[in-house]
């Protein structure tokens, strides 16, 4: 049987809680537990509107420990509460990358 591998991209949608966040770290640990099939691994920022903006935050680059304290941090992980922040250092253009 054959392997899918590829790229993940996660988004989440509601309201500011740890059950949101701590689904979005496992998501993110499980997957970066597996380079041999996923890639990458990109976080859409502010949900859908990530993807339509080509507006992904690059989760290969952040430092596993760091995600672990999504599980007890309430604020949304990828849509910053302030939407006219700085860039993170995570985000970047995803045209044309594999």
């Amino acid at each position: 049987m054959n392997t899918l591998k590829g790229n993940l991209v996660f988004g989440q949608s509601g309201g500011p809680t740890s059950v949101i966040n701590s689904s979005a770290a496992g998501v993110f640990l499980e997957a970066l537990d597996h380079p041999e099939i996923i890639g990458r691994v990109y976080g859409m920022r502010h949900g859908i509107e990530g993807i339509l903006n080509d507006e992904l935050y690059d989760i290969t680059l952040e430092d596993k420990k760091e995600l672990e304290y999504l599980t007890g941090t309430p604020p949304p992980s990828l849509a910053p509460a302030v939407t006219n922040s700085p860039t993170p250092t995570s985000m970047i253009p995803t045209t044309g990358e594999s």
